[in-house]
């Protein structure tokens, strides 16, 4: 790795300086600045077969409802479990999944820049431009290291439990996820017929994208013309060389190509958490709700069992976006 302090010119006494690294640190902010801009790696929201993968949402429903005629002993018995009174015992918890491949990556498709860098002193003091590795190495490489350290950073996504949130934009309305379970109030220990798939939600996760920062003030750096002639950037030249670096960077500098991926259940995706994590879960056990129709005679009462969700939930997948350098 080659770190270069490129030249600028100082005003004040008419000679050429290095910048300091403070100076560089500022270059290397406005860099994310750029990307920020323009991500080159982008996540969408689409109604289905999302590039990233699956993740799946699990809830209960009741089971179907259970009628028998009763047995032989005179009476009705009161539901006990046991197998030996009227009612015959009804069948498991029925899970409902519901999968959501919601999010797809876009990486576009770059040519490596081929333009003009600053220009630096080297070890003997003669005057030299920066290749494009000594660019990337210099300002590129350290601005991808923060776009991927997991903190909120412009350009980059993460997931949140609001479809708002300050300083980033909506990527859309709808959710990456939802976690929904039983709505256990719903069902009543003395009714044997309840519709089986009463839910409720709670949680929707969406995608959200961190919006750009304040516009860092970076110096004006030199460069050199072909016939030797110096000259400093303008401004707005300087900023397209970093946006352009950098979203090639992002898109195809090994090691330093900005991706993202899911980790949990299935997926095992490396990098920093992005947003909040999306947990599905779902109630871990059940009560049997029983009921009695006395008809006109013994021999045509009915026994009705159905097993409902309860209990406490519990969690049984968290997934997370997360994003990396690869």
């Amino acid at each position: 790795m080659a770190i270069r302090f490129p030249l600028y010119y100082d005003r004040s006494n008419g000679s050429l300086k290095r910048i300091t690294e403070a100076e560089r640190a500022t270059i290397v902010a406005a860099a994310i600045y750029e990307y920020g801009a323009s991500p080159s790696v982008q996540l969408s929201r689409v109604s289905s077969g999302g590039t990233l993968g699956t993740l799946t949402d699990n809830r209960y429903k009741a089971s179907a409802t259970t009628e028998s005629a009763g047995n032989s002993t005179p009476g009705h018995q009161t539901y006990d479990g046991s197998g030996s009174d009227d009612y015959s015992e009804p069948g498991s918890l029925i899970n409902v999944d519901v999968d959501y491949d919601r999010i797809t990556q876009t990486v576009e498709s770059l040519s490596s820049p081929n333009r003009a860098r600053p220009i630096y002193y080297d070890g003997s003091n003669n005057i030299k431009h920066m290749t494009q590795a000594d660019f990337q190495d210099t300002f590129i490489k350290p601005a991808i290291d923060l776009l991927v350290d997991g903190n909120d950073r412009a350009g980059i996504y993460r997931i949140h439990t609001a479809s708002s949130l300050a300083e980033h934009s909506t990527v859309s309305s709808n959710v990456v996820f939802r976690d929904t379970s039983a709505d256990i109030s719903d069902f009543q220990s003395s009714n044997a017929s309840e519709t089986q798939d009463q839910k409720e939600t709670v949680n929707n996760y969406y995608l959200l994208l961190k919006s750009n920062e304040s516009n860092p003030d970076n110096k004006a750096l030199m460069h050199a013309y072909a016939d030797g002639n110096l000259r400093e950037f303008a401004p707005n030249h300087f900023r397209t060389l970093l946006s352009d670096e950098i979203r090639y960077a992002a898109t195809a500098l090994t090691d330093y190509k900005i991706r993202y991926g899911y980790n949990g259940g299935g997926h095992s995706f490396s990098g920093q958490n992005k947003g909040s994590s999306m947990v599905d879960s779902r109630y871990n056990s059940s009560t049997v709700a029983s009921t009695y129709y006395d008809t006109t005679g013994s021999a045509d009462d009915r026994y009705r069992t159905q097993r409902h969700p309860s209990g406490s939930r519990v969690t049984v997948t968290t997934y997370r976006l997360r994003v990396h350098k690869e």
